[in-house]
């Protein structure tokens, strides 16, 4: 499998000239891992000559077994993981390993394999070539990026892209399975799931971090937006994530454990948002809230907090999130709007559905501390847009405000969403106020 020329050798003994293969690069070596201590480090773990690979040898860490690299590995040409038995690299804190071979980074290359990269602390480069995951028929590859670990400059990262049946391919940022992890890092230009219509594939992002932000499509190791495209569905665990890009995955979105969604995508179209084109929920424990675009419908048992604020932005963004399909708000759900001054999108957050929204649960209204109201002065909010049905369960709703009784008219909220306030001055303070003047009269009498 290394770099081959055609050259011409002649064989007298056969009578003929026959045309056979030889490598132009006779130091370029297959090197297989046969496990031992499981230190990369360590030559005796290698055949084919008992040393470390280096340069431009072709490694493959297959048949059972983990790899670990804990140290810096200067390069290999190319490496292949998994073998009919699971098989994995681990590069831990300290390890580095660069790929220099075009298109050559690959886990669960052939059929029935099953293997997995995890980059635990460490780096692994590939020098602008694709990372593959799944290739195979009937694979299983996973790539897992966690405790500050990342795989760069990989160009992109294809998940189950060719006409092969059975791949499931997994991208982890953070932890694997139901264990959160500090989150690891992306340098790629896209994340692309299996593209032929006739291939069945499962192919999931997942993200199971400990970041209260962690911002997927601009990440920490690069300036370039990470997006993610194709057939490939996105699943939320735990940790707060900001999704950003022009998306259009088509597998949907899954909200879900205590994980928090921002939809901070900026793109208003009928291809692309932060949640791809596919349908999302959000369930019980989990949030979701951005300043962006939702295009698919959407179904909240959760959480809708729209706005991006609370949670550690360099500043608080109040904003409109968007919805491109419809919206059910079940009714365990709890909608939650901070108002922290009259202008729509500016001082307070709030949605528009260019579907049908079916109302439920519970709507809760927040004063923020920048929040005015003016005495007898009725302001009108707009939470929401759009074609509404139902209503909510219950609205809990500010009655006192700074010394104020609030006056709340919910008479048109139900069908458009507008909510008007109003503050006149509570008994107490009003009967106060009397009295302080009557003893200002007197005072003046005297």
């Amino acid at each position: 499998m290394n770099n081959l020329v055609s050259l011409p050798i002649r064989l007298p003994a056969l009578g003929a000239a026959l045309l056979l293969f030889a490598p132009a690069n006779l130091s370029a070596q297959s090197r297989a891992w046969q496990a031992g201590d499981s230190a990369w480090e360590t030559g005796a773990n290698w055949t084919n000559g008992g040393t470390v690979p280096s340069g431009s040898d072709q490694v493959t860490v297959g048949n059972g077994g983990t790899a670990r690299i804990s140290s810096v590995v200067s390069s290999v040409n190319r490496i292949y993981i998994g073998g009919a038995t699971a098989s994995h690299l681990v590069i831990g804190t300290g390890g580095h390993l660069s790929v220099t071979g075009t298109n050559l980074i690959r886990i669960s290359q052939n059929n029935n394999t099953k293997g997995s990269i995890t980059m635990d602390g460490g780096t692994l480069q590939g020098v602008d070539r694709a990372l593959y995951l799944g290739v195979g028929d009937s694979t299983q590859a996973v790539l897992t990026l966690k405790n500050g670990g990342s795989v760069t400059a990989v160009g992109n990262v294809l998940m189950g892209t060719n006409d092969n049946v059975g791949v499931t391919a997994t991208l982890n940022i953070g932890g694997e399975s139901n264990t959160a992890a500090a989150a690891g890092w992306l340098g790629a230009n896209n994340v692309i799931g299996g593209i032929s219509a006739g291939a069945a594939h499962l192919n999931t992002v997942r993200f199971n971090h400990t970041s209260t932000r962690y911002a997927f499509n601009k990440s920490a190791v690069s300036s370039t937006a990470v997006l993610l495209t194709k057939k490939l569905g996105v699943e939320l665990l735990s940790g707060v994530t900001l999704l950003s890009g022009s998306n259009d995955y088509t597998e949907g979105t899954k909200v879900s454990g205590n994980a928090v969604l921002l939809a901070n995508s900026s793109v208003v179209s009928n291809l692309h948002s932060s949640t791809g084109t596919g349908a999302v929920t959000v369930d019980t424990d989990a949030t979701l809230g951005g300043t962006g675009t939702v295009l698919g419908t959407t179904t909240i048992s959760g959480t809708l907090k729209p706005g991006d604020y609370d949670y550690g932005a360099a500043v608080d963004s109040y904003g409109v999130l968007r919805f491109g399909g419809n919206v059910t708000l079940e009714e365990t759900s709890h909608t939650v709007f901070t108002l922290n001054g009259a202008v729509r999108g500016v001082s307070y957050s709030a949605f528009d559905v260019a579907g049908t929204l079916s109302l439920g649960g519970t709507l809760e209204v927040l004063l923020g501390d920048d929040f005015l109201l003016n005495e007898g002065e009725s302001t009108p909010f707009q939470l929401f847009t759009g074609v509404a049905t139902g209503s909510f369960d219950s609205m809990l709703l500010p009655t006192l405000w700074n010394g104020f009784d609030l006056v709340w008219d919910t008479s048109n909220f139900a069908t458009s969403g507008l909510l008007s306030v109003e503050a006149i001055p509570e008994p107490g303070a009003a009967v106060f106020l009397l009295l302080g003047a009557g003893a200002l009269v007197l005072r003046r009498r005297k």
